[in-house]
């Protein structure tokens, strides 16, 4: 299973957690800080989701990349690196 895949189910799932919360504090207090929990786990877990993705696109394909124009030797290296072994 990819791990992208895990990180947005466990994002999506706090989220919704915390977006339930509200509606489960009978207090009115209770539930405006219920409410400002779940905009604030949406306004974090969407910004998480964007930024993972960001940086993991971005060194995916530079990796790609210097391993698709490397030597044989420099590949056995950036494997290493890479902790591909």
């Amino acid at each position: 299973m990819p791990i992208h895949l895990i990180i947005t189910v466990g994002i999506l799932a706090v989220v919704g957690g915390l977006a339930v919360l509200p509606g489960a504090i009978g207090e009115p207090r209770g539930a405006a800080y219920g409410r400002l929990g779940a905009a604030a786990a949406i306004i974090g877990g969407g910004t998480l989701a964007l930024v993972l993705g960001a940086l993991d696109g971005y060194g995916h394909a530079t990796l790609a990349t210097a391993w698709q124009t490397a030597s044989e030797a420099e590949r056995e290296a950036i494997e290493a690196r890479a902790g591909a072994r």
